[in-house]
Formats: C-alpha cells, sequence, structure tokens
C-alpha cells in the first residue's frame, strides 16, 4: 500500500442542460463528462504531461450535488442505484520506439 500523500480533487460544474435552458439532466451531465474524460484519455499532450509527471492512474467520478454520499453516475447498475467507487483512467507508457534507423 502506498503511503498517504496529496491529491487533486477538480470539481466541474455541468451548468446546463443541451438546450442550454435549465438544470443539467443526468443524461446531459454523463455526455458532457464523457466529452471531458475522453479528452484526457484520448489528447496526446495530455497524456505526455501526465507521463512526464509520473503520474499513471486518472481516478474520476461523477457525483449529483444532492446526494449525501459520493456517488458515481458512471456506475449504475439495472435497479437504478449509483455506486460509490470510482472510475479510473490507466496512462499506458508510450511504446519503446527501437531508436536504431534502418
Amino acid at each position: 500500500m502506498k503511503p498517504p500523500g496529496f491529491r487533486l480533487h477538480i470539481d466541474i460544474e455541468i451548468p446546463q442542460n443541451t438546450k442550454g435552458n435549465g438544470p443539467c439532466s443526468e443524461l446531459d451531465a454523463i455526455a458532457t463528462s464523457k466529452k471531458i474524460i475522453n479528452y484526457l484519455i484520448d489528447n496526446f499532450h495530455s497524456a505526455k504531461v501526465l507521463r512526464e509527471l509520473d503520474i499513471s492512474e486518472v481516478n474520476y467520478r461523477l457525483g449529483h450535488d444532492m446526494d449525501k454520499q459520493k456517488s458515481n453516475y458512471f456506475k449504475k447498475n439495472a435497479n437504478g442505484h449509483v455506486d460509490n467507487k470510482k472510475s479510473k483512467i490507466v496512462i499506458i507508457p508510450p511504446p519503446n520506439v527501437d531508436s536504431e534507423q534502418v
């Protein structure tokens, strides 16, 4: 087990629904959050910076202000109950490139 340390917690409010009026629905929040997470996963520069900082995992969850527990709306079961476990992005190291030129 790793010794305790500091963690960066980023709280991003999803302010509006896709029509731009009124509060965000759960589906809108999930869609917007997935776009943000996919940016971290798919963006070459983001992954490069995380690797350079020796960060190999990023944990995240989608919560709701009214929840008393730390819910994760990305993990919902068939009964509609949300989990409280975080989702995880594993930062894969770049493939080793042979430095010899052919």
